[in-house]
């Protein structure tokens, strides 16, 4: 499963294999330019074929779940999910 992540500054292509987080410079995980609040904004994860995510920025209880080219925004963070294997 990929991911793509994306600020006003940057883009990365993420290779998921296991939970990560992701943020700003601060980040305890993948670091991505551009973003407004230097800690994590979101952990990523898998579960199947489907990209789980859980805000740590916005008021979402529940993780966000994502399928193949679907998307969603964390303040100045947006992320795809690119699932490779999607015919």
């Amino acid at each position: 499963m990929q991911a793509l992540l994306q600020s006003n500054q940057k883009s990365i292509l993420l290779n998921l294999e296991t939970m990560t987080a992701v943020g700003g410079q601060n980040s305890s995980g993948v670091c991505l330019e551009g973003l407004k609040h230097k800690d994590d904004y979101l952990v990523l994860s898998l579960n199947a074929n489907k990209l789980n995510i859980l805000s740590l920025k916005t008021k979402e209880k529940a993780p966000i779940i994502l399928e193949h080219l679907e998307s969603f925004e964390c303040k100045d963070l947006k992320i795809t999910c690119l699932d490779i294997h999607s015919n």
